[in-house]
């Protein structure tokens, strides 16, 4: 009896100190638990940024914002362009409408690049966002009130494998991270101060620059349209760009969304870049050596369009 009272005592000694532990760090477990959250938490352990990539988990993959400004300060000395890649795997509209709410008054933010992609053409919104449900049932009765009273329930979702992973990141080393950090190991490597920043000679990337055309607007297009004028009210410039993919995964989805955006903001479409194979780790998704060729080609249109020159700043 004794024995079993130790123990029960010694794991509400445990279940008492993880308790504590969530409600110091609430506001870190809580974004641990969602990508989007995440992504949101880091930014905000950053000081001014001049720019931000918007997207799916094909800008996170295929930016490195390190790469984009190491190349941009090799083509314009003296530009400044520290930034994030605040793409997420699985964004929605409703998710790119959340962030650039949350971030286009964001001090020193002078370009916004969002990602056009059948991917980000997805609809839903985020978690929190979605109304609430009544319980149904005593078994979600008990679930919601122990949630609303324990922060050990409500944020449970922070003790799962992946949300684990992005735990540290947060908690030790979140102004050293520039969101394109995907596995463990990059967090970490960046963290040391010692980021993959190599830069291979990558084969030259061009654009096709969509000249504004007048078409039928597809009621998506819209909400693209919403995003960049956000954006913009908050002082950023804005580029809308459709990134590489292989042959296989080239459709006619966005035909109806490329052209009124092309009348909004300037249109980089890579989507039909002679990329070797190489250069994807599948039909969609960049690999490193592919990363760093986009995010070169990206600060090399940058430079051509004037964006971010030096002596160009926006107020505080």
């Amino acid at each position: 009896m004794q024995r079993l009272l130790r123990f029960v005592l010694g794991v509400a000694a445990v279940l008492a100190a993880l308790e504590a532990a969530f409600r110091l760090q609430e506001p870190v477990i809580a974004a641990a638990g969602n990508r989007i959250l995440t992504k949101a938490a880091l930014l905000d352990g950053h000081g001014p940024l001049e720019v931000l990539f918007f997207g799916t988990s094909l800008s996170w993959d295929g930016i490195s914002p390190r790469l984009f400004s190491a190349q941009l300060e090799k083509l314009r000395p003296g530009a400044r362009a520290r930034g994030f890649n605040l793409a997420v795997t699985s964004s929605t509209l409703e998710t790119l409408e959340w962030l650039a709410r949350r971030y286009a008054p964001r001090p020193g933010l002078r370009l916004a690049v969002i990602e056009v992609s059948e991917p980000q053409l997805q609809t839903g919104a985020p978690p929190w966002e979605e109304p609430a449900r009544e319980p149904r049932g005593a078994e979600e009765w008990i679930e919601d009130f122990s949630a609303r009273h324990l922060r050990l329930i409500e944020h449970r979702g922070a003790l799962r494998g992946e949300s684990l992973e992005r735990l540290p990141g947060l908690l030790f080393f979140a102004p050293r991270l520039d969101g394109s950090e995907v596995l463990v190991t990059e967090q970490i490597a960046a963290a040391l101060g010692r980021p993959d920043v190599t830069q291979p000679s990558p084969p030259e990337v061009n654009a096709v620059h969509l000249a504004a055309a007048v078409a039928a607007e597809d009621p998506r297009a819209r909400r693209f349209i919403r995003v960049a004028s956000l954006l913009r009210e908050g002082g950023a410039a804005v580029v809308f760009i459709v990134p590489p993919v292989q042959p296989a995964r080239r459709t006619d989805a966005l035909r109806g969304i490329l052209a009124p955006l092309s009348r909004e903001a300037p249109l980089w479409d890579f989507s039909e870049a002679d990329l070797p194979a190489e250069m994807f780790r599948d039909p969609s998704h960049l690999s490193h050596s592919g990363r760093a060729a986009f995010s070169a080609a990206l600060a090399t249109e940058t430079a051509r369009a004037g964006l971010l020159a030096p002596g160009i700043a926006r107020g505080p």
